[in-house]
């Protein structure tokens, strides 16, 4: 196959915007896409070479698997080798048996599975997961599993038919994406080989139909390349991670690779800029460059508290084109070379590196990621969620009807409830334990970043129409006297992401509500949040019900399952003190209009508020852990000892709050 310098200038088009928008640099939401050019450039180059082999007759799927072997493992392997002896130096115990976990899916060449898996609410943050970007690698593999012999059954039917069926599967797999999409299964979507092919198969129908470019006008060549190379820098620049994606909106970068590929010659503008030779050494270290930029990246985050400087990513990428050279220089072209490595070596090194790497991924996730590194197993131990929140906790669309709500103490008479989002889930635990002794019984409603929205519509799916219908049945049961609400409720206004510390969260979320977000600004969005708040307190008191309302719990600018450990094993530097981790006044600003609105409330015979702060802060300083044992299981969600310790204030103030007129008993 005519080697053509384009396609490795299209590799590099494909890899920066990858560590660019992975850096956070501000220009380009849309880098992402660069996966999508990979898998393009992936599907013609090896669909191209599979047909050459048939024409021939030379066709040896043995061959092709060899080839794969000599490409993709020893980089990786090495890729891997170097990042898991830092990942033991930096990475806490349970993101390390993640790690652990993850090494086991690459070995088998799986890893978009099991970070479909993986992909839950309560994850590290994607910026600090080593191999996550291994995931297209494995959706590539995949793919070759099942090309080389659908080549070879269909070709012998004919080039036309070939194609029909190799369209036939594109399209099939596109619309799967996007119906993935439609019923909101982003992560199926997006991980996924059925829902991604498409995207591969869209180069196989490149090099399938390859079109006679001499046989094309010079004007045609030049205008339908740069129609493909704006097509791509469009995607870059204006998608973001608001972009429902992959779907139909992948066809922009993916059509624009198709038309580059297809049209482009040497006398185009768009040939003479790919084949720069900058842009063709970038293209000919990407395979390495995109290894290596993920774990030296989400490594580097974890020696800081916030999210790094521009300027420290610039240096981060520098680094990575100088490790990428040398592992290109040094491990990839070496192993290409057939007179230094035959391929029974490189089938018996394939064999025993995935096995090597598989027992070593084992070895890290039973020790429970070496967890003996480090002297404070009791702190821990102690980072604990309710033990039914599986069970009892609703997220997406995936509720039942409120009567089939968890009935914790469900042989006692169910006069309690809680209903919020997911910080309701550990206090209702700790509080119907509490209760049980008194013999009352607690119904848990609980859905993920649910907030008030029974006035006006979230966009949310499910969130109000499962509010609606669990309101509905906390109204009809005469039995529930007493209802606890509690809500995230600075997070949904002004966004969750406090990784900038000290600097608070301001985001636009005007557009959560189904309403005509140009209409309202961002102070006016708070407003109609209160009123949906207002409404839903509202309706809870004319059905004669009482309310304890919990005040915002205090959050953590990191993550306390990396926030107990030093950032690195040979300093055994903390990032913050345990016990003074964020200034009061830190609280008090990040949730002042909700705490000002609170106190509002006139309706107080009925209505109790009751505060986290005797839980977790003191009078300066809101703290990670209180008598040696943590306050919470990740960066906002209460452990179980904290949700002990809040459901004891919480009956005490019950108790003593002479304005409630039915005591517990």
């Amino acid at each position: 196959m005519k080697y053509r310098k384009d396609i490795d200038g299209l590799r590099s088009v494909a890899v920066l915007p990858v560590l660019f928008f992975h850096a956070g640099f501000s220009g380009f939401s849309g880098g992402y896409v660069g996966v999508d050019i990979f898998f393009v450039i992936s599907g013609f180059l090896i669909t191209k070479i599979l047909l050459n082999e048939l024409e021939n007759n030379k066709f040896s799927i043995l061959k092709f698997y060899q080839r794969r072997a000599r490409r993709i493992l020893p980089a990786l392997f090495s890729t891997l080798i170097f990042t898991t002896l830092f990942a033991g130096l930096i990475i806490p115990p349970e993101l390390f048996k993640e790690f652990g976990q993850s090494l086991v899916s690459v070995g088998f060449f799986a890893s978009n599975i099991f970070f479909y898996w993986e992909t839950g609410y309560f994850g590290f943050d994607a910026e600090k997961v080593p191999l996550l970007h291994t995931w297209s690698l494995a959706v590539e593999e995949q793919f070759y599993i099942f090309v080389p012999p659908l080549l070879y059954l269909l070709y012998r039917f004919g080039v036309p038919i070939l194609g029909i069926a190799i369209l036939f599967l594109s399209i099939s797999s596109l619309t799967w994406s996007q119906y993935l999409l439609n019923d909101h299964q982003q992560s199926s979507s997006f991980y996924l080989l059925f829902s991604r092919a498409w995207e591969l198969f869209v180069g196989s129908f490149i090099a399938i139909y390859q079109i006679d470019k001499k046989k094309i006008s010079t004007i045609t060549s030049q205008v339908v390349s740069l129609i493909g190379l704006l097509l791509i820098v469009f995607s870059m620049f204006l998608f973001s991670k608001d972009t429902t994606f992959p779907g139909f909106s992948a066809l922009i970068p993916v059509v624009g690779t198709f038309l580059i590929i297809s049209f482009c010659r040497q006398d185009t503008l768009v040939f003479n800029l790919l084949s720069v030779k900058p842009m063709v050494w970038i293209g000919l270290i990407s395979y390495s460059l995109y290894l290596i930029h993920q774990p030296l990246f989400a490594l580097s985050r974890f020696l800081y508290l916030t999210e790094p400087s521009p300027q420290f990513f610039s240096i981060l990428i520098v680094l990575c084109i100088i490790f990428s050279y040398l592992n290109y220089r040094f491990v990839e072209t070496p192993f290409r070379n057939q007179q230094r490595f035959n391929d029974r070596i490189i089938l018996i090194s394939a064999g025993v590196g995935c096995l090597a790497i598989i027992i070593l991924g084992l070895a890290i996730h039973i020790s429970q990621g070496f967890a003996i590194r480090y002297n404070n197993k009791e702190l821990q131990d102690s980072i604990q969620r309710s033990p039914v929140r599986a069970k009892c906790h609703a997220t997406g669309t995936s509720y039942d009807i409120p009567e089939n709500a968890c009935k914790l103490n469900g042989h006692q008479k169910q006069s309690w409830a809680v209903l919020g989002d997911s910080h309701g889930v550990e206090l209702s635990y700790a509080l119907a334990e509490r209760l049980k002794k008194h013999q009352i019984g607690l119904t848990q409603h609980t859905l993920s970043s649910c907030q008030p929205a029974l006035k006006n519509i979230l966009r949310m799916p499910g969130c109000s129409a499962w509010q609606a219908g669990v309101v509905n049945s906390l109204v009809a049961d005469k039995s529930i006297t007493t209802i606890v609400l509690i809500f995230r409720t600075s997070a949904f206004l002004a966004g969750p992401n406090i990784k900038y510390y000290p600097v608070l969260p301001d985001e636009d979320r005007s557009v959560e509500f189904e309403v005509d977000s140009a209409q309202f600004s961002k102070e006016q969005s708070y407003e109609l949040y209160w009123e949906n708040y207002q409404h839903l307190i509202a309706i809870l008191l004319d059905s004669g019900k009482q309310l304890i309302i919990v005040d915002p719990l205090p959050e953590l600018p990191l993550d306390i399952r990396q926030l107990i450990y030093p950032r690195e094993l040979l300093t055994q530097t903390y990032h913050l003190p345990l016990e003074q981790t964020t200034p009061l006044s830190f609280y008090k600003k990040r949730n002042k209009f909700i705490l000002a609105k609170l106190e509002t409330l006139t309706n107080k015979s009925k209505v109790l508020r009751v505060s986290p702060l005797t839980t977790f802060c003191n009078n300066e300083y809101c703290s990670a852990i209180k008598n040696e044992k943590s306050l919470y299981f990740d960066t906002n969600h209460p452990s179980m000892f904290a949700a002990g310790l809040l459901s004891d204030h919480l009956l005490k103030e019950f108790e003593q709050n002479k304005d409630f007129y039915r005591s517990i008993d």
